[in-house]
């Protein structure tokens, strides 16, 4: 890569130093990002709205306050795009939705945005998203498709798609996300980065969608989180997203000896391509002999139970933004959904998902109970292990995939075919119990195509999972620029 290059793949944490130290000014920085996006984004997709005057010109004042000693914050400079699910002041929010779209002209920031700048931040341009955020892939029928910059016909993953291309291409250093189904975990495998999903209720989802616009609810087991280029950047972001700027810069060491790290690579019913399987093994050894303590410990409890309470829980959501009348119109149905998913091998079915989406109050509560049994038994787990490594997704980012519905898509894993759903399993069980996950990249398959983990602690414990994601690093990989 050439000098310019490497510039445009600084992570925030180097480009807030620098801007710190004078040794570069905000405007530069924000020429850098403009000029990559202006040079790949009609290729990509990742960013569908900007507002580029209004940008340079706080990027100007922001080198004005500076020369005149005004104390930087912790994101002081530093140009930032934000996902089409937040609300942000002066631009468009439709969740790539053309009926929220007219309902929604984004007035306000919404909570964590509203963090985002009162941190310094230069909020300059939103990233695409899937209709609603409610799909795996990224596309919608405003925008079009986002595409992965390590191979352009395949996704980039969903629904933080455009937010995951931003970072990996080196438009914008830090993005703003959010999960509920894996929705910052997959986009950051499929392309190559981390990002950091928080214990449920870490950071304010007021201004993010869903709910529909206009709703200021925060809906269970969803969470905003950062995406960015190193651990370290993580760590910052997420002292500002929590309302803590001055822990996210503080100074540790992050340190490999004596971390117990539980390794689960494999479940009954749970596909994984032999690929990742084989790198999250590799990834082990290579930790041991960095002085951590490594060992199988899949989760104490049953994969089918927990994609089976995440989906009643996951689904029931869905359900509740159906109108009466076509709740009425499905229910005489409902016998017929439960017998066909008594029967079914798995539960990525129609009928499956549709008794979900028709859940009562009291089926709710039912899976409830059963979330809470598998977070005690979570905790206890925990008691022994620091974190658990596993797959992000069973699969590297596959061909786009849009013209089926979601319940009737396939992917590949090692050449056989498996319902689209089954992306949902290796994320079910830290959606389902609140629990903070560090998605970072670990190397590459056969085809050149980025491997993601996750690694999952225990309610609170993020600084310490970011910790560890940093001190792996040297051991088993870091970002990478794509070949774009």
């Amino acid at each position: 890569m050439t000098q310019i290059d490497d510039a445009h793949f600084r992570d925030a944490t180097a480009i807030v130093t620098l801007i710190r130290r004078g040794q570069i000014r905000c405007v530069e920085v924000l020429d850098l990002a403009l000029a990559r996006y202006d040079a790949i984004n009609p290729r990509l997709n990742a960013v569908i709205a900007a507002r580029i005057e209004e940008a340079r010109a706080k990027a100007q004042k922001a080198d004005a306050d500076l020369a005149k000693g005004a104390p930087p914050q912790a994101l002081f400079g530093l140009p930032m795009t934000v996902k089409d699910g937040f609300d942000v002041e002066g631009l468009p929010a439709t969740s790539g939705d053309k009926i929220w779209a007219r309902r929604n002209p984004a007035c306000k920031d919404a909570e964590a945005v509203a963090l985002l700048r009162q941190a310094g931040a230069n909020l300059w341009g939103k990233t695409n998203v899937p209709k609603r955020l409610a799909d795996l892939q990224t596309y919608n029928e405003i925008y079009g498709a986002t595409r992965n910059p390590w191979a352009l016909d395949r996704t980039c993953g969903g629904s933080s798609g455009g937010a995951a291309v931003a970072v990996a291409a080196g438009i914008s250093a830090l993005e703003l996300g959010s999960d509920l189904g894996g929705s910052l975990r997959i986009p950051a495998a499929f392309c190559g980065i981390y990002s950091l999903r928080p214990t449920w209720g870490a950071i304010s989802m007021v201004g993010c969608v869903p709910p529909e616009p206009g709703i200021e609810a925060e809906f269970d087991m969803w969470t905003a989180g950062p995406m960015a280029r190193s651990a370290r950047d993580l760590r910052l972001a997420f002292g500002v997203l929590a309302g803590s700027a001055q822990r996210g810069t503080a100074q540790r060491r992050p340190d490999l000896r004596g971390k117990r790290i539980g390794l689960w690579v494999e479940e009954p019913g749970f596909p994984l391509a032999s690929a990742i399987g084989q790198r999250l093994i590799d990834a082990g050894s290579a930790l041991s002999q960095a002085g951590a303590v490594v060992d199988l410990a899949p989760p104490p409890v049953r994969g089918d139970e927990l994609v089976d309470v995440f989906l009643w829980l996951l689904l029931a959501q869905t359900g509740a933004d159906f109108t009466d009348a076509q709740r009425k119109a499905l229910n005489w149905l409902r016998p017929w959904f439960a017998h066909q998913a008594k029967n079914a091998v798995h539960p990525h079915t129609k009928a499956g998902y549709a008794l979900r989406v028709l859940a009562s109050h009291r089926d709710w509560l039912k899976a409830d109970i059963r979330r809470q049994a598998i977070r005690q038994a979570m905790a206890r787990h925990f008691d022994q292990w620091d974190a658990l490594l596993c797959p992000a997704a069973p699969v590297t980012a596959f061909p786009h995939q849009t013209d089926k519905d979601f319940i009737e898509r396939e992917i590949a894993v090692d050449g056989k075919a498996q319902p689209y759903g089954v992306l949902f399993n290796w994320i079910a069980l830290a959606s389902a119990c609140g629990l903070p996950v560090v998605t970072l990249p670990m190397g590459f398959d056969a085809g050149g195509l980025p491997i993601g983990a996750q690694l999952i602690g225990k309610p609170g414990s993020e600084e310490d999972l970011i910790d560890l994601a940093e001190a792996m690093e040297e051991v088993t990989g870091r970002f990478m620029p794509p070949p774009i």
